[in-house]
């Protein structure tokens, strides 16, 4: 795995650290994402988890999850593409739990499906965003996130 070395321009620290939940079975996605959060962020929590089971598995507390109550994110940056349970079966199942709104989602994804998008913002989703494919990519997304969730939250 090669890591590009990039010069950051700082951004403005939130008055709290934030608490991610990224949920996205890429691995370098992961890295880039957690990288870029925390350039805007230094005390930002971030959990990643691979796949939408992973996700429904720590929101019920069950399996690997079931006493882990103390991990309670901000928001959660989801995935569409992934094994087990992809992004949109993972929105679908939060609505029948009734969990659907209980964090702000934002959706970063490779799909070019316009159905799937337009299936995903029914879900009332924050937004959905193009994945980048470098770490220069992701931080004016992360800043956009992170500017829109504190503007709602506030």
């Amino acid at each position: 795995m090669t890591y590009i070395s990039v010069t950051f321009q700082k951004m403005n620290k939130p008055a709290k650290p934030l608490s991610i939940l990224v949920v996205d079975d890429d691995a370098d996605d992961q890295y880039f994402i957690k990288e870029a959060f925390h350039q805007y962020d230094s005390d930002a929590q971030i959990a990643a988890l691979f796949d939408g089971q992973a996700l429904l598995d720590l929101v019920q507390n069950n399996g690997i999850f079931k006493d882990h109550h103390d991990f309670q994110p901000d928001f959660i940056i989801l995935d569409l593409n992934m094994p087990l349970v992809d992004g949109l079966e993972a929105l679908q199942r939060l609505r029948k739990l009734g969990l659907l709104n209980k964090w702000p989602i934002y959706i970063i994804s490779t799909t070019k499906s316009e159905e799937q998008i337009s299936q995903v913002k029914q879900y009332g989703v924050r937004q959905f965003y193009t994945k980048p494919n470098n770490l220069d990519g992701y931080k004016p997304l992360v800043k956009e996130i992170c500017d829109s969730y504190q503007t709602v939250s506030a």
